[in-house]
């Protein structure tokens, strides 16, 4: 009989384990630097990125998966007598997703059903709870991308709070003016994903973690349509003493029944920095 296998971006932000209790592949984008290309958090690291920077001022570029990175990632699983589900990086962010369904075409039809996710690190990583409790449930794999495009992806809540600009500034995804201005108020921007683009958030003043417990508040307070079942809390490289008291709160104080932490991957690690950190969970569906 055949089964059906998750395979997904490496911008998903999956932890390892939970990636490997749900049998997840994870086909890594690339990551460019002066010494040469690498696969996201296979040979390098966000900390390695960050370093770099600090050195030498320059940012990595970050390129798509290949048709030829899909077509052997769908191939070893179809080879075996499985089908496969992919999700990707949102449509609008990479060209990775025009590069699976590309790669999807090789194989007979129904064999591989490419999802855009129409989102990043941990949004996608929801895609993929959901696709895999579908799984285990009996559901058809025509199913399962039609209630994730339509059902999930729609509800899907994504933001992060950064404590720099200083490096969206050096990925040219901020004026130097919003760089130096942020810096002298001391302004902790909030980044917020709508309808599969990033846009500009609330803004936040004082000292980052204040700002993070305004943000947090601001994200979660005075609420009836949050789906309490999971919540991730996703971060770079920060204090653990921040991410364990946000960890604490979210089960105490808003009763979510599972938090897991995630750290971001080199891709989305090296557009936001250090010290960004997002809660990231779904909505429940309203009925129209």
């Amino acid at each position: 009989m055949n089964q059906i296998k998750i395979t997904v971006d490496s911008p998903a932000d999956i932890p390892e384990n939970l990636a490997k209790e749900l049998d997840i592949k994870i086909i890594p984008l690339y990551v460019n630097t002066n010494n040469g290309s690498f696969k996201d958090m296979i040979n390098i690291t966000p900390n390695d990125i960050f370093n770099q920077y600090e050195t030498t001022k320059v940012l990595p570029k970050t390129s798509a998966c290949t048709i030829e990175d899909y077509i052997n990632a769908f191939k070893n699983i179809i080879d075996n007598g499985d089908k496969v589900i992919h999700f990707n990086i949102g449509s609008k962010f990479s060209s990775c997703y025009q590069n699976a369904l590309i790669a999807s075409k090789e194989f007979p039809e129904g064999d591989v059903y490419v999802v855009d996710s129409q989102n990043l690190s941990s949004g996608m990583a929801l895609c993929v709870l959901t696709a895999s409790e579908l799984i285990k449930n009996g559901e058809t794999i025509s199913n399962i991308a039609n209630k994730i495009s339509n059902d999930i992806v729609p509800n899907i809540e994504t933001s992060f709070i950064i404590e720099t600009l200083t490096y969206l500034h050096a990925g040219g995804r901020c004026s130097s003016v919003a760089k130096f201005g942020a810096n002298l108020l001391k302004i902790k921007p909030c980044i917020d994903l709508e309808n599969g683009e990033m846009n500009s958030g609330k803004k936040y003043r004082g000292p980052f973690s204040k700002c993070v417990d305004e943000y947090i508040s601001d994200r979660l307070s005075n609420r009836n349509d949050i789906n309490k079942d999971v919540i991730f809390i996703t971060h770079s490289p920060c204090e653990k003493e921040i991410i364990d008291q946000i960890k604490a709160k979210l089960k105490k104080q808003y009763n979510f029944k599972k938090v897991i932490e995630a750290q971001t991957s080199c891709t989305i690690s090296s557009h936001c920095g250090p010290n960004t950190i997002g809660v990231i969970f779904m909505r429940n569906k309203m009925d129209k």
